[in-house]
């Protein structure tokens, strides 16, 4: 997850705090993100970026958003912690619904 808010804070200065992508929205990226870098994880170093590259641009697409959007946004909920703990519970929420329906 550190290797995907990182780029974030390169471009926190240009961007606006205006947020784009709903909160619910937000978590299920986000959730995405932790899901994929777990993905990564599992494979030998030498293939791990370009592992990365492959299922960012392909969480970009399925969820229809530009990287620039998904900075952006993250940034919005990160400068606002009350925003971002709201994001973090939903994330929690879902990780839980996922858990609860893949152990039936």
């Amino acid at each position: 997850m550190i290797t995907f808010i990182f780029p974030v804070l390169l471009v926190a200065c240009s961007t606006s705090d205006t947020r784009t992508i709903p909160r619910d929205k937000m978590a299920s990226i986000m959730t995405d993100v932790a899901l994929s870098d777990q993905i990564i994880n599992s494979y030998p170093a030498h293939q791990k970026d370009s592992m990365r590259i492959v299922l960012r641009e392909s969480l970009l697409k399925i969820h229809n958003i530009s990287r620039t959007e998904l900075d952006t946004n993250l940034y919005f909920y990160m400068s606002d912690f009350a925003e971002f703990e709201k994001v973090l519970n939903l994330m929690v929420a879902k990780n839980a619904s996922m858990t609860n329906s893949s152990s039936q």
